[in-house]
């Protein structure tokens, strides 16, 4: 007698006679809670050749569907997940007017530059969690009670060998602010501890660190990283001079793999690396001092790559971060409501969910993959998404072809602007910031104090003034005027100005920056 395990239902199969029934067994739930499904943990712990994955619920679509066309017979062919597909002939379809409509579910009308704010699902993962939501409500309780934690078993599973990760280090959560939240908040502190982060992290991390630090009264050293920075060193050696006059126990690190304002590419690898040995040297020990103590002197680093997945190649393996989250809704192309948490194995006695329910006691997983009735349709997404992108970034296409496009966007502005991206291609993915000409402000100066309808005291700049615009001046960390002979103090509100101005009357969405007091597009 075998048992088999397939689309929710467990099945005796007799190998003689290959009757096939369906069991009932006798010793109750095989899961936590009420849940009629196998065992998470028992999936989870499965190797490969034992694990019995559920099939999909609705096959896997052509990826690329070409529009007819009669005068160019290739553009007739369809790419689909049997075709041996080389990488230039997949990327020789990125940019066509008509694979972006096909692909995306963006307006037409508009020029859509801020990907990195809140994303845009490509059309396939958009269509494939509607067809979750549906395949749901069909019987919501069969679904839910017996296929649906199945089923998120195998996006982990899936998700897994992309990022190369152990499987069972990886948990599925709804954005990486909860993924941040679950590590910060897990973690027990005291008085003398510390959380390092840096100046140029995301503003609603900081606000989760102080949040931390006032509950536990515990310390929060935020270094100052100077931009722009010019190796991965400079950064390194900053790290060690703050961390050496720390007079407090550095108990976590937390930084941004690639950062949201300022759109550079953070050595994680390196600065992990440093973290982790900080406190190896035994000539560093001091027993007066608990940060010293040779029991606690591995310090632990959370990585925020909310930007990371889907913009360049990750690996949990390579990179060695403690903790590392991600979200799948921004450069991975999924619908939002999907994140994954990467927490390593040494680690796991440490975490707990935000939210406790069924799963807590059944296992490190079991704890974290049942977050109350809610739609879990774009974790399952996942699924389609992976099949995606293995189809379309065959050898790298897509961190390729973004990332060149972004490069060539870069040297567009800045040749026709006399300024210059902020980093160089090194440090840049598939976003960038590129310096505005201080020209800028004499429509933009003094900052309108009106409303986004009203008229502001200056005529509003013509259509041709982005490309037309020059800067002979744009090192200055202050715009003078030689007219006026002031100085002009750039600030947010003229930010906020140029960007709504670029939305309204042009129909651009793209984020307008200061950084040291310089305005950025």
């Amino acid at each position: 007698m075998s048992l088999i395990y397939s689309n929710g239902i467990r099945y005796s199969v007799d190998i003689d006679t290959r009757h096939t029934k369906i069991v009932t067994f006798q010793e109750g739930y095989q899961g936590f809670g009420s849940f009629h499904c196998e065992n998470i943990e028992c999936l989870l712990d499965s190797n490969e050749e034992e694990y019995q994955t559920l099939e999909n619920p609705f096959p896997d679509e052509d990826i690329i569907k070409k529009k007819n066309n009669n005068k160019n017979e290739k553009e007739n062919e369809i790419i689909n997940k049997n075709d041996e597909v080389k990488e230039n002939e997949v990327s020789s379809y990125f940019g066509k007017k008509y694979f972006k409509k096909e692909q995306f579910l963006i307006d037409g009308n508009i020029t859509f530059i801020n990907h990195g704010a809140f994303g845009s699902p490509a059309r396939y993962m958009f269509e494939a969690a509607n067809k979750w939501r549906y395949e749901t409500e069909r019987q919501p309780l069969e679904f839910i009670d017996r296929k649906l934690l199945p089923y998120i078993v195998k996006v982990i599973r899936n998700l897994s060998k992309f990022i190369d990760s152990n499987h069972k280090d990886i948990i599925m959560l709804s954005n990486v602010t909860t993924g941040l939240n679950v590590v910060l908040q897990s973690m027990v502190y005291e008085e003398n501890d510390c959380i390092v982060s840096f100046n140029i992290g995301y503003g609603g991390v900081k606000k989760m660190i102080r949040f931390v630090t006032k509950k536990y009264n515990c310390k929060w050293l935020e270094i100052n990283i100077n931009l722009p920075f010019k190796s991965d060193k400079e950064i390194i050696n900053t790290m060690k001079e703050a961390f050496d006059n720390c007079e407090y126990n550095i108990r976590l690190v937390v930084i941004d793999h690639i950062t949201s304002n300022s759109a550079c590419i953070l050595p994680v690898k390196e600065i992990i690396k440093f973290c982790h040995s900080y406190y190896n040297n035994d000539d560093d020990i001091d027993n007066n001092n608990s940060h010293k103590n040779k029991d606690n002197r591995k310090i632990k680093v959370l990585v925020d790559g909310a930007h990371s997945l889907g913009q360049i190649p990750i690996s949990m393996r390579d990179i060695d971060a403690d903790f590392y989250t991600s979200n799948c809704h921004k450069w991975f192309l999924c619908p939002r409501g999907a994140a994954f948490l990467y927490i390593k194995s040494e680690h796991h006695d440490i975490i707990n969910p935000l939210v406790i329910s069924h799963g807590y006691d059944s296992g490190f997983q079991s704890q974290f993959i049942w977050n109350g009735a809610m739609d879990y349709s774009p974790i399952l997404s996942v699924i389609q998404a992976l099949h995606f992108w293995n189809t379309l970034n065959i050898d790298d296409s897509i961190y390729n072809y973004n990332h060149n496009l972004c490069i060539e966007a870069c040297n567009l502005l800045s040749s026709n602007w006399n300024t210059s991206p902020l980093f160089n291609e090194s440090f840049i993915g598939s976003m960038a910031v590129v310096e505005l000409p201080d020209s800028i402000l004499d429509y933009y100066y003094p900052p309108p104090s009106c409303s986004l309808n009203s008229s502001s005291s200056s005529s509003p700049p013509p259509s041709s003034l982005f490309l037309s615009l020059n800067s002979a001046s744009s090192s200055s960390s202050n715009y003078v005027d030689d007219d006026v002979k002031i100085v002009k103090t750039v600030t947010s509100t003229i930010a906020k100005s140029i960007q709504d101005h670029l939305h309204y009357c042009f129909n651009i969405e793209v984020p307008i920056k200061v950084l040291n007091n310089i305005l950025y597009v």
